[in-house]
């Protein structure tokens, strides 16, 4: 189950597009594919997140031999230290602190024209699309 629902979590953000991280776009994508409870990290899939004929299908492959998979540790085993992480896809795409705190900056470099070495701007601005000129250089920034 966990790995069939890591594969419809990936699969989803390709059929949602690059920058939709785990927004409607995405969640629709999860839907269509079969994948009704979809969270952005941490999930242990379950059988009723899934449509039910994928859940048939799921159900249908082969367990592993090689051993159980340790993601939720039910007391079969000694408890592993492991951190979650988050889908790296969806991070920063909706302004959240998903990486968690001193993850680095959201803002984006936006640059001027002026040429090298001399005294040019540099601008961190929250926003895919900034309108602005440098007053030195009399040239639009761009993002760097």
């Amino acid at each position: 189950m966990q790995l069939a629902g890591t594969t419809i979590h990936e699969l989803a953000h390709t059929l949602a597009g690059p920058g939709s991280g785990h927004g409607p776009a995405w969640k629709a994508a999860c839907a269509e594919l079969g994948l009704w409870v979809a969270q952005a990290a941490g999930q242990e899939y379950l059988p009723e997140h899934f449509e039910t004929s994928v859940r048939a299908k799921i159900e249908a492959l082969p367990h592993p031999s090689d051993g159980q998979p340790t993601f939720a540790n039910r007391g079969t085993g000694p408890a592993l230290p492991r951190r979650q992480k988050p889908c790296p896809l969806g991070i920063g795409t909706r302004g959240g602190r998903s990486r968690g705190a001193g993850s680095g900056s959201r803002l984006r470099l936006w640059v001027c024209g002026c040429p090298e070495g001399t005294a040019g701007r540099k601008v961190r601005v929250a926003s895919d699309t900034w309108d602005a000129t440098c007053n030195r250089c009399g040239t639009n920034y761009r993002l760097g």
